[in-house]
């Protein structure tokens, strides 16, 4: 995991991979619109909660899992999840460097 500005930790694309074939309990969350998670995303990514409703939906994200939180380009966005997720009670919450571009493009 490496350092994001703001003290959040975030998980590279590969680390996400390797975490999910060791067959790690992943929960897998896309931070943008219906729309743009329709458009493509991360595979595996079942949960897609627009950041601006986490907080009313956030009981949908197993609490004992290593949350990975996905925006387009691992921004502002997944950032803000990831915190608003710590500040609820996920420890194991960490945005995915590079979002959906990163992903794509490992």
């Amino acid at each position: 995991m490496n350092e994001l500005p703001g003290s959040i930790d975030s998980i590279e694309p590969q680390q996400l991979r390797e975490l999910v074939a060791q067959g790690n309990k992943v929960a897998i969350v896309d931070v943008r619109s219906a729309e743009e998670f329709a458009a493509g995303h991360v595979e595996g990514a079942i949960i897609n909660i627009p950041v601006s409703k986490l907080a009313y939906n956030a009981h949908r994200i197993p609490k004992d899992a290593q949350v990975v939180t996905v925006c387009n380009l691992g921004g502002p966005r997944s950032c803000n999840a990831a915190a608003q997720l710590k500040d609820m009670g996920y420890e194991n919450a960490a945005p995915l460097q590079g979002g959906v571009v990163g992903w794509d493009g490992d």
